[in-house]
């Protein structure tokens, strides 16, 4: 399970929508910082106004300059610039409430995904078990028709049997070898879909199941914590701060800034500093609708959050109540399926006796034989579903299938 928790596609996805989460909630923070920028350009013109200014910059000034015909004029120019915005209009603080609760809502997705990918280990493990308990009990039916093929042919030499009774048996021995093949093939099979859930290339494991069903207790809670639910409400949260986001769109805008800059020319071999300083207003009169459209589709947004949450809500009540109900019903029926394989086991013992003394027809062992390997893949279903379905009772209320949970 550890493994399969981190090897896992699906986990690996998780992790990294969780970290993609966590840096937004970073950048959503790092807006209420200040920006701190710097450049330099070189330009070269003989356009007088900026020429002028140019030369006024570089502190190169002198009377008796032709201001219509500077002549040809470089600058170069250095500059640190500072900005910092004091008020948005709630912009920040919406989308930083919306990117915290985006990042803990992909916190409990990834939980979700691991439970998921836990309750799947355990599955594959207990229908690994099932199939190779059903091989078992196919290939026991084989061995008693080929020592009951044995009993016949003798009793044939004899003349104690038709040969139309031998032969009956010798078909049925061949229908229960297909059946082995096909037994043999959904074991493969489920061993397939185990080493896809640890992430693996395929290749047939060599497993032997143990008793896995013992790892996983009944749970002990009966209100499920779902971290599906507590994602949901994370997501709703998340809406929340984008309907105030939008709503900062309507609102004005307030920022400081400063700059500090060196011009220098090397036309005029001067160069000089200089800073400037200021605070600034911004309100935004007409934007086409684009703040009203925002803040309707932000509110939509959150509408749909409002409502998946109650659909989430009703989904896992539901499930609950699947589970427990099926876990009753498996809990059922392994206790009818134990006492049919005792019952079987003896009859077909009976069976090859009095076959064996010559006191009963092939087709009567046959339907013994059948019944004993019918029970015990009754048995073997119901031990795996009672397995499952206790797992599946954890999944839904929010537990890991094994005991030791992470």
């Amino acid at each position: 399970m550890d493994f399969a928790l981190e090897n896992n596609p699906d986990a690996a996805i998780a992790r990294a929508r969780l970290v993609a989460a966590q840096a937004d909630l970073e950048r959503a923070k790092a807006a209420y910082a200040p920006t701190v920028s710097v450049g330099s350009s070189y330009e070269g013109t003989n356009s007088a106004g900026r020429a002028f200014g140019w030369i006024l910059n570089q502190g190169a000034f002198e009377p008796g300059l032709n201001f219509n015909r500077p002549g040809t004029t470089d600058n170069w120019n250095v500059y640190a610039m500072v900005t910092w915005s004091l008020y948005d209009g709630g912009r920040r603080a919406g989308t930083r409430a919306a990117a915290r609760a985006l990042s803990e809502a992909e916190a409990a997705r990834r939980e979700a995904v691991r439970q998921e990918i836990a309750f799947g280990v355990v599955r594959s493990m207990l229908e690994i078990g099932r199939a190779d308990e059903i091989v078992r009990g196919v290939d026991a039916r084989l061995r008693a028709l080929g020592e009951a093929v044995k009993v016949a042919e003798a009793r044939v030499a004899r003349g104690a049997l038709l040969e139309s009774d031998a032969l009956h048996i010798r078909v049925e021995r061949a229908e229960v070898e297909e059946d082995l093949v096909r037994a043999r093939h959904a074991a493969s099979l489920a061993r397939r879909a185990f080493v896809h859930l640890l992430g693996l290339s395929y290749s047939e494991p060599v497993l032997e199941i143990g008793e896995v069903a013992r790892w996983i207790p009944s749970p002990d809670i009966v209100k499920p914590d779902r971290p599906e639910m507590k994602a949901v409400r994370h997501q709703r949260d998340a809406s929340a701060g984008e309907v105030e986001a939008a709503r900062g769109e309507r609102r004005p805008r307030i920022d400081l800034f400063g700059r500090l800059d060196r011009d220098k020319g090397w036309e005029t071999g001067r160069g000089e500093d200089s800073w400037s300083a200021g605070i600034s207003v911004t309100y935004d009169l007409w934007d086409g609708g684009a703040a009203d459209g925002g803040i309707r589709a932000a509110n939509a947004r959150r509408s749909e959050a409002i409502e998946t949450e109650r659909k989430i809500a009703l989904a896992i009540e539901d499930e609950v109540e699947r589970a427990r109900l099926a876990l009753d019903e498996a809990q059922a029926r392994l206790e009818v399926a134990g006492e049919a394989v005792r019952l079987a086991e003896e009859n077909a013992r009976l069976a090859r006796q009095r076959f064996e003394e010559g006191a009963l027809l092939s087709t009567q062992l046959s339907e013994a034989e059948a019944g004993l390997t019918e029970a015990r893949v009754r048995r073997a279903v119901a031990e795996t579903d009672v397995g499952v379905s206790t797992a599946a009772l954890r999944r839904a209320l929010g537990l890991f299938p094994i005991a030791s949970e992470r």
